[in-house]
C-alpha cells in the first residue's frame, strides 16, 4: 500500500481533552486526564501569565483566556502520604500524585498489599484499573475464595476513595 501523510497539527491529548469538553461543555474551565499519568488543562486570562511567556501581542483582549497544560504527577511532596505499598523503588522521578491516583500505579500497590498479607494469588497477577474498578463494583468474580475476594475488593475501595480525594483536593486547588 502507498500512500502519502501530511503532517498537521500535534496536539497533546489532556489539551485535545479539554478543547473537545470545551466545545461539548460551555463554561468548562478545567480537564483532567487520569490514566498512566495525572494530566490537567486549565484556563487563567491571558493577562496573569508571566510576561516572558505571552507572545508579543501590542493587545490583549479582556477576555482572552491561555490553556495551561500541566504533568500533575509530581503535585503533593510532602502533602500526600505515600506508603511502601504505593511508591516503585526502581524510579528516578517522584510523582505522588500519580502514585496515589493513576490506573497504571492502583492495581501495582494492590498487588504488594495483597502480598504482604500472604492474599496474593496468581489469579490476581493481571488486576489493571479497569478491572479494579469493576471488582469494586461487583461487575467480576475472581477465581479466589470468598474471603480472599472480600479482602481484595476492600483494598480496591480504600485504594480508590483516596485516589478521589487526592484529586478532588487537586481539581479544587487548581
Amino acid at each position: 500500500y502507498l500512500f502519502n501523510i501530511e503532517m498537521g497539527l500535534i496536539i497533546n491529548d489532556s489539551v485535545a481533552v479539554h478543547l473537545t469538553g470545551k466545545f461539548l461543555h460551555e463554561g468548562q474551565e478545567v480537564s483532567l486526564i487520569v490514566g498512566t499519568g495525572i494530566n490537567t488543562c486549565f484556563e487563567i486570562p491571558f493577562w496573569q501569565l508571566p510576561e516572558n511567556k505571552r507572545p508579543n501581542y501590542t493587545e490583549y483582549s479582556a477576555t482572552l483566556k491561555a490553556i495551561i497544560n500541566a504533568e500533575a504527577g509530581f503535585l503533593g511532596s510532602g502533602m500526600i502520604n505515600i506508603t511502601p505499598f504505593d511508591s516503585p523503588s526502581d524510579l528516578d522521578c517522584y510523582m505522588p500524585l500519580e502514585f496515589v491516583t493513576a490506573g497504571k500505579w492502583l492495581p501495582l500497590a494492590l498487588q504488594k498489599i495483597l502480598r504482604h498479607y500472604n492474599y496474593f494469588q496468581p489469579e490476581l497477577t493481571s488486576i489493571d484499573g479497569q478491572l479494579l474498578v469493576a471488582i469494586v463494583e461487583g461487575n467480576v468474580k475472581l477465581n479466589v475464595d470468598q474471603a480472599c475476594m472480600k479482602f481484595v475488593c476492600e483494598v480496591c475501595k480504600m485504594l480508590l476513595e483516596r485516589g478521589a480525594f487526592y484529586l478532588t483536593v487537586t481539581l479544587l486547588a487548581i
